[in-house]
């Protein structure tokens, strides 16, 4: 649940984290890959950041922990983790790019 919802709130759902919405989010496999591959990392909006420090500041949010319920769900928890990371890391390279 914690995965999806970080993934929920990242794509933009600030309300509705439940099951069924997840659930939907990843009915067509292919289709949902694909929105993480396209995903664009760089403009991420802070207010989802924000949204998603709580999930990601869990102790038991981690690839170790999510391995022990479900290899998909440790994947997907390396995912958020990472283009978290990623956008935090653009946005200090970004100005010196510039």
């Amino acid at each position: 649940m914690l995965v999806t919802k970080a993934i929920l709130i990242l794509k933009g759902d600030r309300k509705n984290h439940a099951w069924p919405n997840a659930q939907k989010m990843m009915n067509n496999p292919k289709q949902f890959l694909e929105s993480l591959q396209t995903f664009d990392g760089n403009n991420i909006d802070q207010k989802l950041l924000d949204d998603c420090a709580p999930i990601i500041a869990y102790e038991g949010f981690t690839t170790e922990n999510m391995k022990k319920k479900s290899s998909a769900a440790a994947s997907l928890c390396t995912w958020v983790c990472s283009i978290i990371e990623y956008n935090r890391i653009y946005k200090n390279v970004k100005p010196l790019m510039e």
